[in-house]
């Protein structure tokens, strides 16, 4: 993953990260970054919650409860 960082940039970059990430981690992620700041982005919390089963919502809450996302150097929004 560092190497991939240090020799690739932008969307590509995000690309690639996203291809090591379980469709959990990148959920997790995607629910922590709509949710930081001021403010929501609402489509990204409706796409994600509204279209996963109460199982795959169940690990994603396992996993940002843990805190693992959080503690994760996560390179794609």
């Amino acid at each position: 993953m560092e190497e991939l960082n240090l020799k690739l940039t932008g969307s590509f970059l995000d690309s690639c990260v996203a291809l090591f990430q379980t469709s959990t981690q990148r959920d997790a992620h995607r629910l922590q970054a709509a949710i930081a700041g001021i403010g929501t982005n609402d489509s990204v919390l409706i796409e994600i919650l509204c279209t996963r089963t109460n199982t795959e919502i169940a690990d994603i809450k396992a996993l940002y409860q843990s805190g693992n996302c959080r503690n994760i150097k996560w390179y794609m929004l």
